[in-house]
């Protein structure tokens, strides 16, 4: 959970999660993880 509250190690950590480059840029639209099933949550994602 520590790499939850760096932005460096957030934005690494979603990117793997995400199989793709996200950056610190969108790591403060990310307050949560999504269900893959989940479209109303995915599509507040940037893509």
């Amino acid at each position: 959970m520590m790499a939850l509250f760096k932005q460096e190690f957030m934005a690494d950590f979603v990117s793997d999660l995400l199989e793709r480059t996200v950056s610190i840029s969108e790591i403060e639209t990310l307050g949560i993880l999504c269900d893959a099933d989940d479209t109303n949550c995915l599509s507040q994602l940037p893509e």
